[in-house]
């Protein structure tokens, strides 16, 4: 078995993904210039979006306000593109935002927005790891698709139909909610079951300690009795 390091290391991305750098607007198409596939750009296409933007190193974040047709319908769209792996994290609030000051200086209430599912599309073309013998395995699939759906809104998840092909899981800060709450439970049950352990019981507790309050007789008493 082969033994993987931790290195990673990112190569020089090609120009069209560096030209994918700033925002893009709500109210016109997101044209990839066909660096992206056509599966992606129409998911990407096919929702209200409220903000967008991108760099060529972390790729491309596009935030939507829809409702739950449209959301299945960008689920089915983005795992049917080839050489892409699609991962769906479930958030407990609602989704807010700032827009970025990059390029645009903007009051906070200017920054300010809604949605309710994001996504965020990442190349990793000429991304590798380092195994000890110095042999570089390219990371697949090529595109890596991260969708954060938040619950706390319009979003019904009884309607929500999530493709088999794609995984999910609940977020970081929920999930450590719930471990953290169950640590407490436990740690609680044992303190209180090493409690019952150490208490005497009732009977206990009410025992003679000594000979004046024991029910057993009096050996003095007898010896009186025989004279």
């Amino acid at each position: 078995m082969r033994i993987t390091t931790a290195l990673l290391v990112l190569l020089g991305c090609s120009t069209s993904a560096l030209a994918l750098f700033g925002e893009f607007p709500n109210d016109k198409p997101f044209k990839s210039e066909g660096y992206h596939s056509r599966q992606i750009v129409t998911a990407i296409n096919g929702a209200a979006r409220v903000y967008g933007w991108g760099t060529g190193d972390a790729g491309v974040f596009f935030f939507f306000k829809d409702d739950i047709s449209k959301l299945n319908d960008f689920l089915v769209q983005l795992t049917a593109a080839e050489d892409t792996s699609v991962h769906v994290i479930f958030e407990p609030d609602e989704g807010r935002g700032e827009k970025h000051s990059l390029l645009k200086s903007r009051t906070k209430e200017e920054a300010a927005f809604e949605f309710n599912w994001s996504v965020n599309v990442r190349d990793q073309n000429g991304a590798f790891i380092i195994e000890e013998d110095g042999t570089k395995i390219p990371l697949t699939p090529r595109w890596v698709a991260t969708v954060h759906i938040h619950l706390a809104g319009t979003i019904d998840l009884a309607k929500l139909k999530l493709p088999t092909t794609c995984t999910a899981s609940i977020s970081t800060r929920l999930d450590r909610f719930v471990r953290g709450h169950e640590s407490r439970r436990k740690q609680l049950m044992e303190d209180k079951k090493d409690l019952q352990t150490a208490e005497p019981s009732t009977e206990e507790m009410f025992k003679p300690k000594n000979a004046f309050f024991s029910d057993k007789p009096d050996p003095d008493e007898g010896d009186a009795k025989k004279e």
